[in-house]
């Protein structure tokens, strides 16, 4: 009789788990799809803003070789105009100073080029982290979180469209229910408040060593480590 009772406790507990896992998968799906349309909207607003740089770019190398030219009829002219010095001494005087002004424009210009292409190099860059991001949190799977739940003390509440709140327990040997959390801002994937208070320097210390990884785990795990220590230190 006492079997069958704690095997009837065991699979309503199973269940009961089963329950809390679908709707963290429900919940965590919401925030992969609303990080995936993000990714899309960026996605347009770069190509919107990249077809402009490179309209920019094309005038802005048209206006250089339109100056090229006139450069060169400019120096042909002042070579004319050498050999009747005497008569147009301010005329020479006059072309040197707008081939002076051609040489100013040429620089700034190929100096804008330079940043033109070092934008679209940034953000191609930009761009191509956040798809390997978003691919990376995809491939977490039930299983994963699971173990993540069991050996962290983990649970994962949605606050809103933007962040999500990541609660740890038994981090305190005198009260296995004292809970420790922080948040993540999903869409820019930044930690935006923690209780207790980490220094800021920390947090970022812990993001920077995620971005190099890519281990969702190891990343809460250092979490809950520093929240531990924080919380125990008092």
């Amino acid at each position: 009789m006492d079997d069958d009772t704690g095997l009837s406790a065991s699979l309503e507990q199973f269940e009961k788990l089963k329950n809390e896992m679908t709707s963290f998968q429900q919940i965590f799906n919401s925030h992969l799809t609303t990080l995936q349309n993000e990714l899309n909207s960026r996605k347009i607003q770069f190509d919107k803003t990249l077809s402009e740089l490179k309209d920019h770019e094309r005038d802005l190398k048209t206006t250089i070789r339109k100056n090229q030219e006139l450069e060169k009829r400019l120096i042909s002219l002042k070579n004319d105009e050498i050999d009747k010095y005497d008569e147009s001494k301010a005329k020479i005087e006059e072309l040197r100073n707008q081939q002076d002004d051609l040489l100013k424009q040429k620089i700034k210009f190929e100096s804008q080029i330079n940043q033109i292409e070092s934008q679209i190099s940034i953000s191609n860059k930009e761009l191509q982290e956040r798809k390997i991001f978003i691919q990376d949190q995809s491939s977490i799977n039930d299983i994963d979180i699971y173990l993540y739940e069991k050996n962290l003390g983990l649970k994962i509440l949605s606050i809103d469209n933007e962040a999500i709140r990541f609660v740890f327990n038994n981090v305190d040997p005198d009260d296995y229910l004292r809970e420790v959390w922080f948040e993540l801002d999903a869409a820019n994937w930044n930690i935006i408040s923690t209780k207790p208070v980490l220094d800021p320097e920390i947090t970022k210390k812990i993001l920077y060593d995620y971005f190099k990884h890519k281990e969702i785990g190891y990343f809460w795990r250092n979490m809950r480590s520093e929240l531990k220590k924080k919380l125990l230190s008092k």
